[in-house]
C-alpha cells in the first residue's frame, strides 16, 4: 500500500511539471496599433502566438465583425517570426479594422484550439479582453450646429482612361464636321467627292515586248514544247492587235483577223502578209500537229517583233506639240503682218 501511494505521488508531480512546461512555452496575445482612433480611421489588429516549432495550434476564425460596430476590412494574412529561442516561433495574424460609430468597445477573448499534451484532447487557450475606443471629430464650439465631414475631400488626379473616351468623342465630332464642310464644298463646285486615281495603262506595244522577251527567255520550242510556244506567241500578237487596232482578235479566227485588216487598210500589204503567214503556221502546229523547222520557229518570233515595231503607236511629247503650235501661230501672225504692209 505504501509502495502504491509512492507511485501515485510521482505521477502527480510529473503531470504538474508538464503543466508548468506547457504554461511557459505557449502564450497568445491580441493587440492593436493604438487603442484609441478617430471615427473612420483604420488600424491593424494582431493575433500572436508564441509556441514551440513542433506545436500545432489553430487560430480563431473571424468574420466581418469582431464585436458590434467594429468591422474587419481586410484579412492581411499570417507571418512566421523567428524568436531568440531557437525552439520557439512567433505566429502573427493581421487584420485591418475600423469603426464608424463612436464609443468604448471591449474585444472579447480570442480563443485558440490545440491538442493537449497531457490527455490528447482538444483544449483551448484565450487572449485577455481588450478595450478599444472610437472618438468623434472635435466640434467647432463657435458653430456647434455645423456638420463637418469625417475627412476633407481631396482631388484625385485625372487618369488617361478617364480622358480617352472624351478625346475619342471630340475627334469623331471634328471628323464629322470636317467631312460635312468638304462635302458641301464639293457639291457647290459640282466636283466628285472621291477621286479615284487609276494606274496609267501601259501602251500595247510595251506589254507585247515584255511578253515576247519572256517567251524568248523560256525557250519552249527548244524544249520540244512547240505547241505551247505557238499558243503563247499567237496570244501575245492577238492581245496586241486588240489594244492597238481595236479588233476583237482574241475571239476571231485567223481568216477573220486578216479580213478585218484587209477591209480597214490599217497596215500595208507586206505586214499583213507577214502576219498571215505567222498565224497560219501557228494554226497548223496547234490543230494539225505540224512540226516546224527550227529556222521557222525563230523567224516567227522575229516577224512578231518586226510587226509590232512597224505598227506601234508612238505619242509625241506634249512639249514638242506645244512648241510646234507656237511656231505655227507665229508664222500665221507674220503672214498677216506682211499682207498688211503690202
Amino acid at each position: 500500500m505504501i509502495q502504491f501511494n509512492k507511485y501515485i505521488s510521482i505521477l502527480l508531480i510529473s503531470l504538474t511539471g508538464l503543466n508548468n512546461i506547457y504554461a511557459q512555452t505557449l502564450s497568445v496575445q491580441a493587440k492593436v496599433d493604438t487603442n484609441i482612433i478617430l471615427i473612420g480611421d483604420q488600424v491593424n489588429l494582431y493575433l500572436e502566438v508564441n509556441q514551440p516549432k513542433s506545436f500545432q495550434l489553430n487560430f480563431p476564425l473571424l468574420n466581418d465583425t469582431i464585436v458590434d460596430k467594429i468591422e474587419i476590412l481586410e484579412d492581411l494574412g499570417r507571418d512566421t517570426i523567428q524568436t531568440q529561442d531557437s525552439n520557439q516561433i512567433l505566429l502573427r495574424h493581421k487584420y485591418l479594422i475600423t469603426s464608424f460609430d463612436s464609443g468604448i468597445y471591449v474585444f472579447p477573448p480570442f480563443k485558440f484550439t490545440f491538442q493537449s499534451y497531457i490527455n490528447s484532447t482538444i483544449d483551448t487557450i484565450a487572449t485577455t479582453p481588450m478595450y478599444f475606443g472610437v472618438m468623434t471629430m472635435a466640434l467647432d464650439t463657435a458653430n456647434p450646429d455645423q456638420i463637418a465631414d469625417i475627412k476633407l475631400p481631396f482631388k484625385a488626379p485625372v487618369t488617361f482612361r478617364e480622358v480617352l473616351p472624351w478625346a475619342l468623342i471630340g475627334y469623331f465630332v471634328l471628323f464629322i464636321v470636317s467631312f460635312m464642310v468638304y462635302y458641301f464644298e464639293k457639291r457647290k463646285k459640282n466636283e466628285p467627292i472621291f477621286i479615284r486615281r487609276q494606274k496609267p495603262v501601259e501602251p500595247p506595244h510595251i506589254i507585247a515586248y515584255r511578253e515576247l522577251d519572256k517567251l524568248k527567255k523560256d525557250k519552249l520550242w527548244q524544249k520540244n514544247l512547240v505547241k505551247k510556244y505557238y499558243s503563247q506567241l499567237t496570244e501575245i500578237i492577238r492581245i496586241y492587235i486588240e489594244g492597238r487596232f481595236f479588233i476583237r482578235a482574241m475571239e476571231q479566227t485567223t481568216d477573220e483577223i486578216i479580213m478585218d485588216f484587209e477591209n480597214s487598210n490599217l497596215i500595208d500589204f507586206n505586214l499583213l502578209d507577214t502576219l498571215k503567214n505567222m498565224l497560219q503556221l501557228a494554226d497548223l502546229v496547234k490543230f494539225a500537229k505540224v512540226i516546224p523547222l527550227a529556222d521557222e520557229n525563230t523567224k516567227c518570233l522575229k516577224d512578231t517583233y518586226m510587226f509590232i515595231d512597224k505598227t506601234k503607236q508612238v505619242f509625241k511629247p506634249v512639249e514638242n506639240e506645244i512648241k510646234k503650235n507656237e511656231e505655227l501661230v507665229a508664222s500665221e501672225v507674220a503672214n498677216e503682218v506682211n499682207l498688211i504692209n503690202s
